[in-house]
């Protein structure tokens, strides 16, 4: 690098844009080599020679080898290159040769009946046009390997030769001709082979006998005699008919042979093998289904598309459902309300109630599959509405069969169970919508923030555990996929986990409310019926699932609004369990919070090249100064100089080669240690006095530059670092800078100090170690900055709070009114536990756990 003059200012321009340059070392440093060979290992080039295959004569394309090739195949390999162009068609018509030149008796039956057809053929066009032109037919003695240029392309004849052989003559000799292998399978016309003639080959494209050679039209060589001709005809048939009845499909690709019996070479493609898994038809429309439902959960990005369209089905069904069933809850309130006013007869109001909780629960029929789950020992949220129903379908039929008796109780009862099928299905649907909005943050292909945990021993290592005890840590690490996603969506909150119970404590305490009503009170079939229903209304509050739901699926929103993505309750009960919590010193104390006040050369250095050499350094070292050198040299980026090997120091600073050039960065420590003289210790007195920090900066063993600066909070993190310590949660702190101490985190930040943790370098490493990228991780949370990642970890605080509050005051209301419902009949005050006291129950019971909801998100 160019030293600038002492005498010319800095030239350093604020307003350009930052042109990051990658440094030269990134080149030196790649990590993955190719595989692919170099061309000087194939066998061409300039400097290698490329045998080429030999291309095969006539007389062995027929499946016959002259002497003269036989002899001059061992002589030589290589092909001659001819020193005149052959033409492929004489310019003056020649007569045919009188002598074949090859040997018809060496020839397969079906050259010599290719050749006949030639023959014959000629014969008769010739006769046909002889007055117009003549065409002819040469037959030469051997087609070079290598055609000149300048020669002409062949043309075929534009008329298509039978293959199939002629009738066999009576009474000439028969010549037996073994079978041929891979033949067509019999025709389904009814005829035999030797009366079917396949269809003619198209212009241009050689045919392809049975018996694997490749027919040459104008071939070289004379039809074979006629009684020998008909013999072989008749042996053909013959032994082709019984390979056609004895023709068995074989469907063994592994006994396929790629080899033809007479040696010729092939002009097929060679046969590929089928893959055993693959399927020729299509699927149908249940294995579709049966395939989507064998996705129990997310595991990658391929089960993306099938997830969300079944989420997408479960949001579009709910929707509906929610609305048929609020719109049901509401006619049944204005009936009760309208009992007394309008002028129904007892049968028809009866009947208008039985109507609307009939299609209440046809729109419901999935409640009653919790049933099962009584007998099975299962949590199922459903059970309590569903019992509410089908108690009040009971309790209205008998009464309007009673002529009336329990008019408002029956209306109540209806109205309160159905609203508490709406509540629960808007739970559900508040469910899958935040399923579904999620998981736009998880079913890609993008790289995200995820959030992963670190538990004892290696906890231990890693944070002191005299100061914090048996830790958990929480981090943040680089994934892609996020597994679990379904079932950490779908995890129980508190209450869910304890509906067992409550559907044993509904049935148990109904049963009993209605015996002690018909048996204390003396009352009728109705009044014991209205005593089950109330219970069973008691045991379904439709706060459960309608309160939590809402509330998350709001908290879930904001999160994301900030780069934050939630998954369920589970993972907020494990996050809130973390009491460590991993972070960055350059996140605490961003490029906004650090600040230049003064600096100094030594010895001449230029100070342009002392910033850049700092900037360089630090930002490879990932240190907080490195925003603000960055913003020094903005204009300058195109010169930052190379860097390589940055260690840093525990506790003195950042050392590293800059430029081939032994660099140090850091406090007086690091230069005592490197042997490197130092200012008075009273000037770094009089700067930490003033709430300021020295940094120095040596090339080459000796000092050339201080540095004064200063660090400053970030405001946005103030309030979320203070939350998060009240928490009882410890900070632990990576930093490659030596003046982010836990006094000064402590000190701007105002949090106790016994609450900052920060990291050695050793521990550091290994901290970084657990935290490194991977393919996969836990899905929990994803956080893209910092601010999301404590906003992530204080609403999963928030929210188990909240949950855990909704289940001890749902469980303490549902107490209380099964407590209600079998001491009031004791001391024979049933009368006062009615569907008016559970509705009021239900509805403060809600108010409360939306009061909750609404303190916990300020």
């Amino acid at each position: 690098m160019k030293k600038r003059s002492e005498s010319k200012e800095l030239d350093f321009n604020f307003d350009e844009p930052v042109v990051e340059r990658k440094p030269a070392s990134a080149a030196k440093s790649v990590g993955f080599e190719s595989e692919i060979r170099q061309a000087d290992s194939y066998g061409w080039g300039r400097d290698r020679s490329s045998v080429r295959p030999n291309i095969l004569t006539p007389e062995e394309v027929m499946g016959v080898r002259s002497a003269a090739s036989k002899q001059t195949k061992s002589a030589a390999s290589k092909p001659v290159r001819p020193t005149e162009p052959v033409p492929m068609r004489p310019s003056e018509p020649k007569p045919a040769p009188t002598e074949p030149s090859v040997d018809a008796g060496s020839m397969s039956f079906a050259a010599r009946m290719i050749l006949q057809r030639m023959q014959e053929t000629e014969t008769a066009v010739s006769s046909a046009e002889e007055s117009e032109s003549v065409r002819q037919t040469v037959a030469h003695p051997r087609v070079p390997e290598f055609l000149s240029d300048e020669a002409e392309e062949p043309v075929l004849p534009t008329e298509t030769i039978p293959m199939s052989p002629a009738k066999s003559v009576p009474g000439k000799t028969e010549e037996k001709t073994p079978a041929v292998e891979d033949e067509p399978v019999k025709p389904a016309t009814g005829l035999s082979e030797a009366e079917v003639e396949p269809a003619p080959a198209p212009v241009g494209q050689p045919e392809i006998p049975a018996d694997g050679a490749t027919r040459v039209i104008g071939g070289i060589g004379t039809p074979p005699a006629p009684a020998q001709a008909a013999g072989e005809e008749d042996s053909f048939a013959a032994s082709r008919q019984k390979f056609v009845d004895s023709f068995e499909l074989d469907l063994d690709v592994d006994a396929w042979n790629d080899e033809p019996l007479d040696g010729a070479t092939h002009v097929l493609p060679s046969v590929e093998k089928p893959d055993p898994d693959f399927d020729f038809l299509p699927p149908r429309e249940s294995e579709e289904k049966a395939a989507v439902e064998t996705i129990e959960d997310y595991r990658s990005v391929d089960d993306a598309d099938v997830i969300y369209t079944e989420f997408l089905q479960r949001r579009r069904r709910l929707t509906w459902r929610s609305v048929a069933t609020v719109t049901l809850a509401v006619l049944l309130l204005l009936l009760t309300f309208s009992e007394n006013l309008v002028p129904f007869g007892q049968p028809a109001f009866f009947i208008a109630v039985g109507v609307l909780l009939v299609l209440g629960a046809i729109c419901n029929l999935s409640l009653f599959t919790s049933v099962a789950s009584l007998f099975r020992g299962r949590n199922d949220s459903d059970f309590g509405p569903m019992l509410a129903l089908v108690a009040s379908m009971l309790q209205t039929a008998a009464a309007g069969w009673a002529g009336g008796k329990g008019m408002t109780a029956s209306s109540l009862l209806a109205c309160v169970a159905m609203v508490s099928v709406a509540c629960n299905d808007l739970g559900k649907l508040a469910i899958v919508k935040r399923i579904l909005l999620n998981f736009e943050t998880v079913g890609n292909e993008e790289t995200k923030q995820a959030v992963a945990f670190v538990g004892s021993p290696v906890s231990d290592r890693l944070a002191d555990p005299g100061r914090v005890g048996e830790s958990l840590i929480l981090g943040r690490c680089s994934a892609i996929d996020l597994k679990g996603y379904l079932s950490a969506s779908l995890s129980p909150d508190p209450y869910e986990e304890t509906t067992f119970r409550t559907m044993i404590a509904s049935l148990v305490v109904g049963v009993v409310s209605a015996g002690l009503t018909f048996f204390l009170q003396k009352g009728s079939l109705v009044d014991c019926l209205t005593a089950f229903a109330v219970v069973a209304a008691i045991c379904a509050p439709f706060s459960s699932l309608i309160s939590v739901g809402r509330h998350f699926l709001r908290t879930c929103r904001q999160l994301l609004a900030e780069g934050t993505m939630l998954t369920g309750y589970r993972a907020a009960e494990n996050i809130s369990e973390a009491n460590v919590v991993g972070l960055n010193a350059d996140e605490l104390f961003a490029d906004e919070c650090v600040s230049l006040y003064n600096f100094k050369t030594f010895q001449d250095f230029p100070i342009d090249t002392a910033i850049l050499i700092a900037a360089a350094l630090t930002k490879e070292g990932n240190s907080p100064l490195a925003g603000m050198f960055n913003q020094i040299v903005a204009s300058n980026s195109g010169r930052t100089p190379s860097v390589d090997t940055v260690i840093y120091e525990d506790r003195m600073g950042l050392t590293g080669w800059v430029n081939d050039r032994k660099t140090l960065l850091g406090n007086r420590m690091i230069l005592e240690s490197h042997n490197i003289p130092a200012p008075p210790l009273s000037l770094d007195k009089k700067i930490v006095a003033s709430g300021k920090f020295p940094v120095y900066l040596a090339v080459d063993d000796r000092l050339v530059a201080i540095f004064i600066v200063g660090y400053q909070a970030d405001r946005s993190l103030l309030q979320r670092v203070r939350r998060l310590i009240n928490t009882g949660v410890t900070l632990l702190v990576d930093t490659a800078d030596p003046n982010v101490t836990e006094q000064l985190i402590a000190d701007r930040y105002g949090i106790p100090k016994d609450a900052v943790l920060v990291m050695s370098a050793e521990t550091a490493r290994r901290y970084r170690e657990q935290f490194a990228p991977r393919e996969q991780e836990t899905a929990c949370m994803t956080a893209d900055n910092v601010r999301g990642y404590l906003d992530g970890y204080l609403a999963a605080y928030r929210l188990r709070q909240s949950a855990t509050f909704a289940c001890v005051l749902t469980v303490v209301m549902m107490c209380a009114g099964l407590a209600l419902a079998i001491a009031l009949p004791l001391l024979g005050m049933g009368q006062f536990v009615n569907a008016h006291s559970v509705l009021i129950l239900h509805a403060t019971n809600y108010a409360t756990l939306y009061l909750v909801n609404v303190l916990h998100r300020t």
